[in-house]
């Protein structure tokens, strides 16, 4: 749900979130992000997260919006979190929409 992703980025901008690998892992990737260019305002892809922790982190860090490539069909309720899976992926691709703004695309 929205509540849930919210939920984490507050955790993550505290530093207490568990993620799917424990605080100590999360506050590692925390810290690479916050070294990472551009992440602010940005569209964020993340390949494989069925839990959006990951998501969360990188919104903590002002990306604009986090889309999840994932084999299994997900649905987000967060305005800025969606999902795609590979077929779809490569459909928008196919039809040359590869520069298109992700986070607008169908998760449903």
């Amino acid at each position: 749900t929205a509540a849930t992703v919210d939920s984490m980025v507050d955790a993550a901008r505290a530093r207490r979130l568990e993620g799917s690998y424990g605080v100590k892992y999360t506050n590692t990737v925390l810290d690479a992000i916050a070294r990472m260019d551009g992440v602010v305002g940005a569209r964020v892809l993340v390949i494989g997260s069925a839990n959006p922790w990951l998501e969360a982190c990188f919104l903590a860090h002002g990306a604009a919006s986090v889309t999840t490539l994932e084999y299994r069909e997900l649905r987000s309720e967060h305005a800025r979190v969606s999902a795609l899976t590979p077929d779809a992926m490569r459909d928008l691709v196919l039809r040359g929409a590869q520069r298109a703004r992700l986070c607008e695309c169908p998760s449903r």
